[in-house]
């Protein structure tokens, strides 16, 4: 958190200087050093504000114990202010036979989860940090267009001209740094995706003619195999297989093909139908029934 507020104040300065002193025919530079300049102050009110939060120890506590972390806190003293450090509590952590690798590793994850919940909790830090996320991305898009319309030649650069070319580059490689994990995510997804439609796709056109399928079979059951129930026609259970439920005399059911004993409640059989081609009972196939009852 200390870096991030030592960089911001770094493209604060850097940004303030070199706007006012870059050249006015290179305006569309300058706007986007003023930008940066916007962007700086938001970036460090954000983790300056960030960083009183989590030297709240009351609120650190309260966010670990919603984590099901138990956590010490410590105090340490520097030369100008106390920081307030969190750390996973050997005595009552059920790991405490990890090395100091494993445990140095937690503790970041527990940092970094901890932090993400003060940004849920808090409406002004999540708007502060979606402000600057989308406003970093857009400066690097900028910055980007603006280095492919460099002219060639070097020589035609002035020497604040030259440093703020090289201030760009530095913005843009270190925000790819800060934020490549999600650079490599939205990477990942835009690859996945011509191969994830057409496969998304081809599981609804299944689904959908497996519903269809369902129906029709159904439709040739109701056609042969409905019977009103009285005990004397009925073999098996007296009770439906599916909401066993007993029947009732004159109630509707449907006896499958598959086994006169395995017969259902109409209804319990058409909701079956609805996400299911089999029996059931014993999983046979109503579908190859359909086919039968097509070919007779």
């Amino acid at each position: 958190m200390q870096m991030c507020r030592l960089y911001s104040l770094f493209k604060l300065m850097m940004a303030t200087i070199l706007a006012l002193t870059i050249d006015c025919v290179r305006c569309e530079l300058t706007n986007w050093m003023l930008a940066v300049l916007f962007h700086s102050i938001i970036a460090y009110v954000y983790h300056t504000y960030m960083r009183i939060i989590l030297n709240n120890i009351q609120i650190v506590l309260q966010i670990a114990e919603r984590l099901n972390h138990l956590i010490q806190v410590e105090e340490v003293e520097t030369n100008e202010q106390s920081n307030c450090q969190y750390l996973i509590h050997e005595d009552l952590d059920p790991y405490l036979y990890l090395n100091q690798e494993e445990m140095d590793r937690k503790q970041k994850i527990l940092a970094v989860q901890i932090r993400y919940e003060v940004v849920s909790r808090y409406q002004s830090l999540r708007i502060l940090s979606i402000i600057t996320f989308w406003v970093t991305q857009i400066l690097v898009v900028w910055a980007i267009r603006l280095q492919m319309q460099n002219p060639e030649d070097p020589e035609s650069y002035d020497t604040c001209l030259r440093y703020a070319n090289t201030f760009q580059l530095a913005f843009v490689f270190l925000t790819i740094y800060q934020y490549l994990d999600v650079y490599i995510l939205s990477l990942l997804i835009v690859i996945a995706l011509p191969f994830l439609i057409p496969v998304r796709l081809w599981h609804q056109f299944k689904e959908k003619k497996q519903n269809y399928d369902n129906q029709q079979s159904l439709k040739e059951l109701k056609k042969t195999c409905i019977m009103l129930y009285h005990f004397k026609n009925i073999q098996g259970d007296q009770e439906c297989g599916i909401c066993m439920h007993s029947y009732v005399t004159d109630e509707k059911l449907l006896v499958l093909p598959c086994d006169p004993k395995h017969h259902f409640h109409l209804q319990c059989i058409q909701a079956w139908l609805l996400i299911n081609s089999t029996c059931p009972k014993c999983r046979a196939s109503f579908l190859k029934f359909n086919q039968q009852q097509q070919q007779q």
